[in-house]
């Protein structure tokens, strides 16, 4: 029987300055999530990560920027996209070492990245995912309804099997 996992695109949070406060909007959601970061001015634009606590995880982050004086033009390039993962129909959440359901969500959503020929900032998980499972992986990028997966990843919907022993 396959494993299938649906990546879905559940929000996307932009980091804003207003009144000399750092934040958020909408507000970061205290549940685990997988996540990635986009900032399209520079050349490695994009970090994948999970969270057992989005906003836990986001806490310092959003500090520092606030404490280095980032200003909007500065910020305003910056979004963060948050994951559902659904595991075999049901919803898991994501642990801080990237799995959920027993498999390294974070590695495959990296993987996705990659085999689109996006930069990461990532310097962890770069290497090819090997699937030890004992079974196929049905993989699955979606969106919900008001929202849809970014262009360079192909847009609305992206599937991919992986083979049991498979490199993806």
């Amino acid at each position: 029987m396959p494993i299938n996992i649906q990546l879905v695109l559940h929000r996307i949070h932009a980091i804003i300055k207003n009144a000399g406060l750092v934040t958020a909007q909408p507000a970061l959601e205290a549940a685990g999530r997988l996540y990635a970061i986009y900032n399209n001015t520079t050349s490695r634009h994009v970090y994948v990560g999970t969270a057992g606590n989005l906003q836990v995880r986001f806490r310092e982050r959003i500090a520092a920027a606030r404490e280095f004086g980032f200003n909007n033009a500065a910020l305003n390039p910056i979004r963060v996209h948050a994951y559902r993962v659904i595991v075999n129909g049901q919803a898991r959440q994501p642990n801080d070492l990237g799995f959920a359901g027993g498999i390294d969500v974070e590695h495959l959503l990296i993987r996705l990245h990659l085999n689109q020929g996006i930069n990461l900032r990532n310097i962890n998980k770069l290497a090819p995912y090997l699937n030890t499972s004992g079974q196929v992986i049905n993989l699955t990028l979606t969106s919900s309804p008001a929202l849809v997966v970014p262009a360079y990843l192909g847009g609305a919907v992206i599937n991919a099997a992986i083979a049991n022993l498979a490199n993806y």
